[in-house]
């Protein structure tokens, strides 16, 4: 898990870590977590662990890959089963909050 501090709030990259240096790609869907797994290594977490880094945070934004990493995102309500996608079998979840 990595969390980058901007003005709006946290922007959120959390990804499992057995899929981080892949591509996973389904048709015109293609997540390279090999080129940009800087963006993702960060803290290496279990999932109670990520659950109490994302409390009482504001989040901005999330890019969430992974089983592991998904369900961490549904436990603590900030994502719903039709936010998710697939690729390759691999969960995975983009989270925006714009405010106006």
């Amino acid at each position: 898990m990595k969390s980058y501090s901007t003005e709006k709030g946290h922007v959120i990259a959390m990804c499992d870590e057995g899929i981080i240096g892949k591509i996973l790609e389904d048709g015109a869907l293609l997540i390279d977590l090999k080129t940009y797994a800087g963006f993702y290594k960060g803290e290496l977490l279990d999932e109670g662990a990520a659950a109490g880094k994302l409390k009482g945070i504001r989040i901005y934004s999330a890019n969430v890959i992974g089983k592991e990493a998904v369900g961490v995102i549904k436990k603590e309500e900030l994502a719903k089963d039709s936010d998710i996608r697939m690729v390759n079998g691999v969960p995975f979840v983009q989270i925006y909050k714009v405010d106006y």
